[in-house]
This record gives structure tokens, C-alpha cells and sequence, in this order.
């Protein structure tokens, strides 16, 4: 991904935090992710994935999108405490 690329991505999911922060009740991470794949996905045909991922203890689920496998919405940081458990993928779902 180039850095121009990158910094359009990282505008538009700035901004859908931004509009799940006007939304009455509290977005998490599943609604923010849904919203992003769906908008970056239909709006402007970008390779998005929508990610799941568990970890068992402390018990957490987590839900972000990459691109060319890189973390668009959330810190590698963040997301390397999960277990992938579902993967999209362009017409498809893989449960890993």
C-alpha cells in the first residue's frame, strides 16, 4: 500500500469513528468494523477484510479491518493479542 493510499484509508475510517461517535448508543469495535467494510468495500471498491479474533484469557473479542494484510482501523498493537477466528474475503467468509 502506498503512502498516499494509506493516508486516504486512514481519512475515511477517521471519519467513520467520527460518525459512530454521533450515534446515540456506543459503537464497538464489531459495529465500527461492519460499517467500515461496508463503506470502504461499496463506496470506493477498496480490498477491505473484516477481521474477527478471540483471545481466551482474560476472555475478549475484537473485530477490525485490514487491507493487504496490514491493520487499517486498529494497532498491530491491539489486534496481535487475538486469535483470527474469521477472515472475509472478496464473495466469501474463511473460518481459520
Amino acid at each position: 500500500m502506498t503512502h498516499e493510499t494509506y493516508l486516504n484509508v486512514s481519512q475515511m475510517v477517521d471519519f467513520i469513528d467520527r460518525v459512530c461517535i454521533l450515534y446515540p448508543k456506543k459503537a464497538e469495535c464489531l459495529h465500527r468494523s461492519f460499517l467500515g467494510y461496508k463503506y470502504l468495500r461499496t463506496e470506493f471498491k477498496l480490498p477491505v477484510d473484516l477481521v474477527i479474533g478471540v483471545r481466551k484469557y482474560p476472555f475478549s473479542a475484537h473485530a477490525w479491518l485490514t487491507m493487504f494484510e496490514e491493520n487499517i482501523n486498529d494497532s498491530n498493537e491491539l489486534t496481535n493479542q487475538y486469535s483470527v477466528i474469521l477472515k472475509s474475503k472478496e464473495k466469501s467468509y474463511e473460518i481459520v
